[in-house]
């Protein structure tokens, strides 16, 4: 049974910036955790009976060994482990499934591995600086050095190259392939023919007048653009824009500076947090319909949705905003203040699922 005065249970205060210092009922039970004596968790990704958690090793001879391992979702009993050893540099978490496998990225390779027991299907190696990995209608897509790669998933071979210097952050649809170039650009291309569409500077566009603040030329903010109704909704140095899925054309740009890790598409509202503030915009025109400060702000990454409230985790605690005020509803915090939630939430079927900074895997039941 978990101690359950280790952790605190703190209530939203007005305009969700202040809190109650007094406990009041949290809508999360600890179903199960499991602990990972190594290291923590950077990466969840459901199936339909297993929670599938990415772990990563500390450095050894400049080589970094990440650990996959199966939890039964309901009892958090562990199914199977394997160590994937010589990652590279390690930027691992990245998965995907794909029918009865998990796809794993790095920043030099990509694995393949039974979801039913564990063994490693096929292992490729020669990628570098790899994106998250995408598995998009009977393709694995990787964004590394040298362009985007499509793989066949039963071999891993690749089947065909979108050649540029470096992409990452890619976003697809059934016809299109949108990237993010390290230079700052944001190119569309055919899914089906690699042909280039139309590409866009975004290191120029999203510059502010005055010059003040604004982060060094080519950055990007968001981790990936969503697309969503025909419309690219992304950010560049500061600003969100949006504009034309088929022909680039910019539709609108925020006129101040603002910056969405990651957006949420729900009910006709975009919804994201960063800069200690949660913002909801109007997917039209980019009017900002909203704005709620918080003290602790979420740490970006998934952005679930969870009976009309949005879970962010940061580097102290677990984070519940409504939907519709902005306002902190709830937050789950460890009392030694020494370990933080940085694995991303993940929710489904009345279940919500994260990692902390101390190697723990957690199932919450929601109310």
């Amino acid at each position: 049974m978990e101690d359950s005065n280790r952790y605190d249970y703190i209530g939203g205060g007005p305009g969700g910036n202040s809190v109650v210092e007094e406990k009041v009922m949290l809508p999360l039970k600890i179903l199960w955790k499991s602990k990972n004596i190594n290291s923590p968790y950077v990466s969840i990704l459901l199936s339909e009976e297993s929670a599938i958690a990415v772990s990563r090793n500390p450095p050894k001879n400049f080589t970094v060994n990440q650990k996959i391992s199966s939890f039964d979702r309901a009892s958090g009993k562990v199914r199977w482990e394997v160590v994937l050893d010589n990652m590279g540099g390690g930027l691992g978490g990245r998965m995907c499934l794909y029918q009865d496998t998990v796809i794993l990225c790095d920043s030099s390779s990509s694995s393949v591995v039974a979801l039913k027991d564990g063994h490693i299907c096929w292992r490729t190696e020669g990628f570098t600086a790899c994106s998250p990995i995408r598995h998009f209608a009977g393709e694995i897509i990787i964004c590394a050095i040298g362009g985007v790669y499509f793989l066949n998933p039963a071999t891993g071979a690749v089947v065909r190259q979108i050649e540029m210097d470096q992409g990452h952050s890619p976003s697809f649809t059934e016809e299109e392939v949108v990237v993010q170039t390290s230079g700052g650009f944001y190119n569309c291309y055919d899914r089906k023919t690699s042909e280039l569409r139309w590409s866009i500077n975004f290191g120029e566009l999203g510059k502010c007048d005055t010059g003040v603040g604004t982060p060094a030329r080519g950055s990007i903010t968001c981790r990936s653009p969503l697309i969503h109704g025909g419309r690219i909704y992304a950010g560049s140095n500061g600003r969100i824009v949006a504009f034309d899925l088929e022909k680039g054309d910019i539709l609108w740009m925020t006129k101040r500076m603002m910056q969405l890790r990651e957006v949420l598409y729900r009910n006709g509202r975009l919804y994201g947090m960063a800069d200690s503030c949660f913002r909801i915009l109007e997917p039209e025109t980019g009017e900002v319909l909203l704005e709620r400060h918080h003290p602790d702000e979420g740490g970006g990454g998934n952005m679930p949705y969870m009976a009309g409230k949005i879970i962010f985790n940061n580097e102290k605690c677990i984070q519940a905003v409504d939907i519709e005020t902005g306002e902190m509803v709830w937050s789950f915090a460890d009392k030694r203040k020494t370990i933080g939630f940085t694995g991303q939430p993940v929710y489904l079927d009345g279940r919500l699922y994260t990692a902390d900074t101390g190697g723990c895997l957690y199932c919450f039941e929601t109310a």
